[in-house]
């Protein structure tokens, strides 16, 4: 995690010219006394910042001044004579670390423009890890902390931890296993407006079908409500979204009314509403004829108010579908998996609606040659395979994450395999196509099958991996 390398210290600079006292700025800084005197610029040159990325400068600790490519800059407050500056970095270019040097300075007397950016390429550093398989994604929660659940480790019914930006690591909660608890968190968790952190889990609860569970950031758990299965309730809940309106939204593996087209899941899955206070209304039952079944990961709720989601099984195909749900539950297939060459069973992958309003998603089979597809789908329903993965060269290949668009447009994912190694990437996709490999997992201490991606407030991109050090059974959470 960036620590911040300023040291502020509130003061006002005023600059006396015959009777009238004129405002030069009010910065944060201090050191020095201030004195009369012209007021001076601070400024100086960025250099190694890779195209179209962009690094927010700070002097004393205010004054944000964006730079957006290799070039020189000046702060526009300018500091009176005998006061200090103090140049530091608020937010890094994506992928990189910049380092400001001869970066501070007192009792001023002239302008300042020799101030050093040098911006380098990140490298991957791991975290942390626990006796267990990370299964959740991780949560950025508003304490600045990542909260996730794992499972089959140090905790038999699975535990809910916390790690912080610097790598330390808690256990904050330990599932106790149905009747009254549940068991196997699944799904990342959500915070909601009360600060309070809501999952669920697919064991466990009064009929073994799962739970939805309360927990505050210090670890004392509530549970909300227990799935009963079917046929009239949900079971193995997948994820939640946080409404608009403030409830729970959220789609269950199985359970509803219907027949999966996969005889392995027995029933299709539901979509349900529920409020923070527990009181659940199944909205819609998944898998009638022609209709999506099993959904396997958690929705968005698009600019429109109508959650987007996908199903793993079902379509015309039975490839899986993209559908769109409205919060009463009315759906709207916008597109079925699985014709030749098309994308195919989207495997615990949520779709995004990027910055041009189209939705973005990856598949783990499909495309030209069945390793999986990145798709594009317009709100109208209009599907376009953008990439096709495919095994060997290193290439990357198994989507493991969801995509995320990072502030530069472009939109970055995990490989299950592929890379240096063939222990999996992360890579970076254009919006006109172009795949790269940001970074190839060794299969060492950086684990390997990497499965979940988050871009922190900092800039930087935080994860998990599925495995620790050749496969073993120890997840890793890193930092890029």
């Amino acid at each position: 995690m960036k620590i911040m390398r300023n040291h502020s210290v509130t003061c006002k600079t005023f600059v006396t010219v015959a009777s009238a006292v004129i405002l030069a700025t009010a910065c944060g800084g201090g050191g020095g006394s201030a004195t009369s005197g012209p007021p001076y610029t601070i400024g100086g040159m960025v250099t190694g910042m890779n195209p179209g990325g962009q690094v927010t400068l700070l002097n004393n600790g205010s004054n944000p001044t964006e730079v957006k490519s290799n070039t020189s800059f000046a702060f526009s407050d300018m500091l009176g004579k005998g006061t200090s500056y103090n140049v530091s970095i608020k937010t890094d270019p994506l992928l990189q670390t910049c380092t400001p040097s001869k970066a501070t300075g007192s009792f001023l007397s002239a302008n300042v423009s020799n101030v050093d950016i040098n911006c380098v390429t990140s490298k991957l550093r791991v975290l942390g890890s626990a006796n267990g398989e990370f299964v959740t994604n991780l949560l950025l929660a508003n304490d600045g902390n990542f909260y996730g659940g794992a499972n089959d480790g140090l905790v038999d019914n699975g535990f809910v931890f916390k790690i912080t930006p610097d790598g330390s690591f808690s256990i904050i909660y330990s599932f106790a296993g149905g009747p009254n608890d549940g068991s196997f968190p699944y799904g990342a968790l959500v915070q909601a407006s009360d600060g309070n952190l809501y999952g669920e889990t697919v064991g466990g609860g009064a009929t073994g079908n799962g739970v939805i569970y309360k927990l505050t950031l210090s670890g004392t758990e509530t549970v909300l409500y227990s799935f009963a299965g079917a046929p009239g309730d949900g079971s193995s809940p997948n994820g939640l979204t946080i409404g608009a309106d403030g409830n729970l939204y959220g789609t269950t593996l199985n359970g509803g009314v219907h027949p999966s087209p996969n005889s392995a899941f027995g029933t299709s899955g539901v979509f349900f509403r529920m409020t923070l206070a527990g009181q659940e209304t199944i909205l819609y039952s998944f898998g009638a004829t022609g209709d999506g079944a099993n959904p396997y990961s958690a929705m968005i709720q698009g600019t429109d108010g109508n959650f987007y989601g996908t199903t793993e099984f079902g379509g015309t195909d039975n490839g899986g579908t993209v559908f769109k749900m409205t919060s009463d539950g009315t759906e709207t297939i916008l597109h079925s998996f699985g014709a030749a060459g098309d994308a195919k069973w989207p495997y615990r992958t949520r779709v995004l609606q990027a910055s041009d309003g189209n939705f973005y998603g990856s598949t783990s089979s499909g495309g030209t040659y069945d390793y999986g597809a990145i798709f594009k789908i317009s709100p109208s329903g209009t599907e376009t395979v953008l990439y096709s993965f495919n095994k060997g060269n290193e290439a990357p290949y198994g989507p493991g994450s969801s995509l995320i668009q990072g502030n530069d447009g472009n939109f970055y994912g995990t490989s299950m395999g592929g890379g240096s190694y063939d222990y999996g990437t992360i890579y970076q996709f254009s919006p006109n196509g172009n795949l790269v490999t940001v970074y190839s997992f060794t299969g060492g201490i950086d684990g390997s099958g990497p499965v979940d991606l988050i871009l922190g407030n900092n800039g930087h991109f935080y994860g998990r991996t599925l495995d620790g050090p050749g496969y073993g059974p120890v997840g890793i959470i890193f930092k890029l």
